[in-house]
């Protein structure tokens, strides 16, 4: 199929590459939408199915059901294989990959468990795919890759969407979080407990006994817009969308200390940073008695959404990876 075909469909001006993924992140996977690329996601168990609630599917990403088996759409010359993480997917979808003699794209979005023996980083090392791309060098570093390794593409925020709107805001603090209560570990929430304990709070997200998530995009942008401060509480995340989507918003962000998010928030500049929960509080009290700060910090937090983390980057990034990645010559393993 690859890439000799792919040569030819650009001849007759079908410019655009197709890649067999699966459904992970439906923001991130919108934005890679805009790249030129149609996505066929595998829809089924064992994989994840695209949750419309999140994001409504693009009209160049398909969804087609794997019972069992894959049953590939017929007629459609595919390009690469796309794995957006190497726990759940990169099993399956190197298999593929393997089977239709496609190059294969290994994405990682996570951060190995701090738990975790070296020797498992090792192995998992092994899994490797033509291309292999992390979200910042600080996730990179962790899992022990290095620059000739594999590539780094920084989230890209759609800024005309998440946008300041410079609405009223209400004096609560936001939160944006799906399963936060099961998720404690990597996403902090008996740090976000103890933090705001007694704080006027609007938890948002899909966790039972708690929160549920906006009803569609547009809904999350006015909370957003329409709250003086966003929260971010986790503790293995290289950054959450949610951060960089509240930030683009205008939003006064208190974060963790933790992973890549100091790169991005320089304190008391763009947003603030704490170690624990008893500095977090202290520094949720400033913000929600200080509206005027908060208008200052959001200000500075969409320039540098707009300044490093811009969408059309993240799209030229993109093209230019999954170009270069179509023209791999598959020769039985992803070693070259």
């Amino acid at each position: 199929m690859n890439p000799v075909r792919t040569l030819l469909r650009k001849t007759l001006n079908n410019k655009k590459l197709n890649i067999i993924s699966v459904s992970t992140h439906e923001r991130y996977e919108t934005a890679l939408s805009h790249c030129n690329i149609n996505i066929y996601d595998i829809d089924g168990h064992p994989f994840k199915s695209w949750n419309t609630t999140y994001a409504p599917v693009p009209d160049n990403i398909h969804i087609f059901k794997y019972n069992g088996k894959m049953e590939i759409p017929i007629g459609v010359d595919f390009d690469l294989v796309l794995s957006h993480t190497r726990y759940g997917q990169y099993q399956y979808l190197s298999q593929i990959a393997r089977e239709l003699h496609l190059p294969l794209v290994c994405l990682e979005h996570t951060l190995p468990m701090p738990s975790w023996p070296q020797e498992h980083l090792s192995e998992v090392k092994m899994l490797k795919g033509n291309k292999n791309v992390f979200i910042s060098e600080y996730s990179r570093a962790k899992w022990g890759w290095n620059e000739n390794e594999a590539d780094v593409i920084h989230h890209g925020v759609d800024t005309k969407l998440f946008n300041n709107n410079n609405e009223n805001r209400l004096c609560h603090i936001l939160s944006v979080c799906n399963d936060w209560i099961n998720r404690d570990e990597p996403c902090g929430f008996s740090f976000w407990k103890e933090a705001c304990n007694t704080l006027p709070v609007l938890p948002v997200g899909d966790t039972p006994g708690l929160s549920k998530p906006a009803e569609t995009v547009e809904q999350l942008v006015e909370f957003y817009n329409t709250s003086q401060v966003f929260v971010n509480t986790s503790l293995v995340s290289p950054v959450p969308t949610s951060l960089l989507e509240a930030m683009s918003c205008g939003c006064c962000c208190v974060s963790t200390d933790t992973c890549m998010i100091p790169e991005i928030i320089k304190d008391g500049y763009n947003g603030f940073l704490a170690k624990t929960p008893h500095e977090m509080r202290k520094k949720l009290e400033v913000c929600l008695s200080d509206p005027d700060l908060c208008n200052e910090i959001g200000q500075n937090a969409r320039k540098t959404i707009l300044e490093h983390f811009s969408l059309q980057q993240f799209i030229d990034n993109w093209n230019s990876l999954f170009e270069e990645a179509s023209h791999f010559v598959y020769r039985g393993d992803y070693e070259n």
